[in-house]
C-alpha cells in the first residue's frame, strides 16, 4: 500500500534517517500517501497503517459518482489504478476496460475479472459513510455499486 520496498532507518539523536530507493516519478505518490498517515496509527504498527490506508482508498472510491451512462469518472480512476499492474489496457466502444497481464511464459490459464463501473442510483450529495466495525453504510442513499 505504501508503495515502497523494504525501508530501514537509523536513529540519530532526535531524528530518523530513512533511505528510500525509489524512482523520482514515484516520490510525489509516496508523499501523498505519507500525508494521509496519522501519528496515532504508528503506535499500532505497519499492518494497521496499511489497513487504514486501504480503508481510506475504499472510502475515496465509494465517493465517486457513477450513475449508469455517466460512469466516466469511475472508469478513469479504475484505469489509472489498474494500469500499473497490467501489460496492456484499452477501452472498447461500449466504455468497457479491457486489460491484459501475462505471467511467466503466458501458457497458463486465463483469468477474467468482470465488474460494473456504474451504479443504479447516484450518490447523494453530502452523505456520510458510516463505519461500524466491518459494516459500512451510507447516511443517505446508496453506499456504492449495486
Amino acid at each position: 500500500m505504501l508503495g515502497v520496498p523494504h525501508v530501514t532507518y537509523r536513529e540519530n539523536r532526535s531524528s530518523y534517517h530513512v533511505p528510500i530507493r525509489l524512482e523520482r516519478t514515484k516520490l510525489l505518490d509516496l508523499a501523498e500517501v505519507l500525508s494521509l498517515i496519522q501519528l496515532d496509527w504508528l503506535e499500532h504498527g505497519i499492518q494497521y497503517v496499511e489497513e487504514q490506508l486501504l480503508y481510506h482508498e475504499i472510502e475515496c472510491l465509494l465517493s465517486i459518482s457513477g450513475v449508469s451512462g455517466e460512469e466516466d469518472a469511475v472508469r478513469e480512476v479504475v484505469k489509472e489504478k489498474l494500469t500499473r499492474y497490467v501489460d496492456h489496457i484499452t477501452e472498447d466502444h461500449y466504455g468497457n476496460l479491457l486489460a491484459e497481464k501475462t505471467y511467466g511464459s503466458g501458457n497458463g490459464p486465463t483469468i477474467l475479472l468482470n465488474a460494473h463501473l456504474d451504479t443504479v442510483d447516484d450518490i447523494v450529495e453530502g452523505r456520510s459513510i458510516i463505519k461500524e466495525g466491518n459494516i459500512w453504510s451510507s447516511s443517505q442513499g446508496i453506499l456504492g455499486g449495486q
